[in-house]
């Protein structure tokens, strides 16, 4: 959103990769379990804050194995 304000403001994001060793135990399980769930609220966070195409962030997504099936 544009303001006419032209005072100095700070932004943060926080990048979060998932996590890809080996484990055999239930949370193990349960996290991988997890991740395609957190993965479409990510696409649909990036969507709703930059309008660009839906598809084309899932096809990049799952592209880097980050699926949201």
């Amino acid at each position: 959103m544009e303001t006419h304000d032209r005072e100095n403001f700070q932004g943060r994001y926080v990048l979060r990769h998932p996590w890809r060793g080996n484990a055999s135990c239930p949370a193990a399980d349960a996290y991988r379990a997890a991740l395609p769930g957190r993965f479409r609220q990510e696409a649909q966070n990036l969507f709703g804050l930059t309008g660009w195409d839906a598809k084309e962030i899932s096809t990049r997504m799952q592209a880097t194995g980050q699926g949201t099936k």
